[in-house]
């Protein structure tokens, strides 16, 4: 093409075309070459390379004559693109905008032609054009390198490559940097592989968001699905702004999230899923010499084949690992000196209606157990108390121990002739629909004169027989009626009477707890090789600030390196699903795309270390 374009337009003024031959802009994507050239340029590339056969035009007479580049041909794209390529492989070029005026330019060379001339160029072999393994990566890089030199010459006064194509240091100019093209033929993209022993961890969500945060600060990066799931791909499902099947991506071909002005780039890779090894490889190490990152996704560890591959192929890994606020410390309930007393009031109060509602509720059960009518355990009662005020065993448990048929199963009770629509267990006895309601309602004095005695010497001043009944009784009277005011309440609690305060484990105490969840939800330290370079942290909804602190001092302390700076659980659940597309892109300034942001940052220099 180059050689064709040359020839065609020879010795020229870059300024009066708009480019070096017409050149605006070029850049290199996996499998072709993106040109965009001027609408001049466009007319005299198609007079240049489009291949047309003029009849009698040869050295020898008769002979036909072929101009042009032969085998090509070119397929219309959406959004006004062409893709020029050849029968035989070898690459293909993308023409950008220029749909319209590539058209009108074979139209017009269409007619010029002479009778019995042939524009073969219109043929359709597209089906029987393939891609062929010398086509490589590195070659794309190499020939879009030089096509980017010779756009460089946009200011020179005049420019003719048609004699021979300059050497590249000849092109290069001032531009030293342009030089190494000794690296054209190495991989540029460094390949991250998220890896966890099991899912649920955010992973997906945090590599899409952490991708375009990548992508707006102007890297090419990659993301590839390799989780039978496809959490990715069903994640942006319909939201690319380009896609379609690639050569070397089976089936789901690549989507396109994202274009930047400052040449960044997002990309989701789709339908390596279920292929072969050698596939994904070569797959992927095409994408190695287009993204500066390539970002694999895969199920949790041991779900499959894919996971084996992207841990082997990637040159680094890292993992998420869940951080709760028990990991760090536990959260302590402080009362005031006022309310100190009133509470521990409340509490001896609340325990002895609940030891009185256990053991009742055993009593009853028992009772309704000895037969079609109801029988209270009197004696039963009178023996599990002594016995429990013997050995400090709770009456409830107790009672039951006595009982001589504990190992039934007697969650739902009925009665001979009984369908069970009366009866549904001691929790619905005191209903008042039940038949069985009075009986229930006549034993709590004998029980609680039976137990009296116990529970005097257990709770002292806070037995309350009385109480006890009425609190027993709240559910037949309805709802509560109301009372005494909160604010009037002496024993209420006032501003500043109850307080929780955060309080930190030793430092050797939150290592190995985070240890233990990098190691039981993350990776094996034997297993991962030392390629594990991070772990991006998950943080509860409900951490406290001095847990964030002592996670961030202790970052390096782990048995992986712990960000200091990471996502918070709601904040992963919400950003793909409310916006269908990542956050980080629809609303950078949102404060939750802003720590994507920073985590991002993070991750890149432990990446690029």
């Amino acid at each position: 093409m180059l050689a064709g374009l040359a020839l065609h337009i020879g010795r020229h003024r870059p300024a009066q075309l708009g480019g070096v031959y017409a050149i605006r802009s070029v850049s290199p994507t996996i499998t072709s070459i993106d040109l965009d050239l001027t609408e001049d340029g466009i007319s005299l590339l198609a007079e240049a390379i489009l291949p047309r056969t003029i009849p009698g035009g040869g050295e020898t007479s008769g002979e036909d004559r072929l101009i042009g580049v032969p085998g090509l041909r070119f397929t219309a794209l959406s959004r006004g693109r062409v893709r020029l390529y050849r029968l035989d492989g070898g690459g293909e070029i993308v023409l950008t905008r220029a749909g319209q005026r590539w058209r009108r330019a074979c139209m017009d060379l269409a007619a010029q032609q002479p009778a019995g001339a042939s524009a073969c160029w219109l043929a359709t072999e597209r089906a029987d054009a393939e891609y062929q393994d010398a086509l490589t990566p590195w070659l794309i890089a190499r020939w879009s390198s030089m096509l980017r030199r010779i756009a460089l010459w946009r200011d020179a006064d005049t420019v003719d490559f048609a004699a021979q194509l300059p050497e590249p240091e000849f092109l290069a100019g001032p531009y030293a940097e342009l030089m190494a093209s000794a690296g054209l033929g190495a991989r540029r993209g460094i390949t991250v592989a998220c890896l966890a022993r099991r899912g649920g961890l955010g992973r997906s969500t945090m590599l899409l968001e952490v991708a375009a945060a990548w992508a707006r600060q102007g890297k090419r990066v990659l993301l590839a699905d390799l989780d039978p799931q496809r959490s990715l791909e069903n994640a942006v499902k319909g939201q690319a702004l380009d896609g379609g099947t690639t050569p070397w991506a089976a089936g789901g071909g690549e989507r396109i999230l994202h274009r930047g002005d400052n040449d960044g780039e997002l990309r989701l890779l789709t339908g390596l899923v279920g292929t072969s090894v050698e596939y994904q490889r070569r797959a992927l190490e095409a994408a190695q010499a287009h993204a500066d990152l390539i970002l694999l996704d895969t199920a949790p560890i041991g779900a499959g084949p894919e996971v084996r591959f992207a841990a082997g192929f990637a040159d680094v890994a890292i993992t998420c690992v869940r951080i709760y606020g028990d990991l760090f410390g536990w959260t302590e309930t402080v009362y005031s000196d006022r309310y100190w007393p009133i509470h521990q009031r409340r509490q001896r109060r609340t325990a002895m209606m609940n030891w009185l509602d256990d053991a009742y509720d055993v009593y009853v059960e028992i009772g309704m157990d000895a037969g079609p009518e109801p029988v209270a355990p009197t004696a039963l009662l009178d023996d599990a108390v002594v016995q429990a005020r013997t050995t400090g065993t709770p009456l409830a448990d107790t009672l039951w121990d006595l009982h001589p048929h504990r190992d039934t199963d007697v969650e739902v009770l009925a009665r001979p002739g009984d369908d069970g629509a009366n009866w549904s267990g001691v929790e619905d006895a005191d209903d008042g629909l039940t038949r069985v309601g009075p009986w229930i309602e006549a034993q709590r004095e004998p029980f609680l004169t039976a137990v009296g005695t116990l529970g005097r010497e257990l709770f002292g001043m806070e037995w309350d027989p009385a109480g006890w009944i009425e609190h027993q009784r709240a559910p037949l009277e309805g709802p509560e009626q109301p009372g005494i005011e909160a604010a009037d309440d002496p024993e209420a609690p006032r501003p500043g009477d109850i307080t929780h305060v955060y309080r930190s484990y030793e430092d050797e105490t939150a290592i190995a707890n985070v240890n233990t969840s990098l190691v039981r939800d993350g990776l094996d330290p034997s297993s991962a090789a030392g390629r594990v370079i991070a772990a991006v942290p998950i943080f509860d909804q409900e951490l406290p600030p001095e847990a964030l602190e002592h996670c961030a001092r202790l970052a390096s302390s782990f048995v992986y390196p712990v960000l200091d700076t990471g996502l918070s659980w709601s904040q992963v659940m919400g950003m793909m699903w409310d916006h269908g597309m990542p956050l980080t892109l629809t609303h950078p300034d949102h404060p939750a795309a802003r720590e994507v942001t920073a985590t991002a940052d993070r991750l890149f220099e432990r990446i690029t270390r």
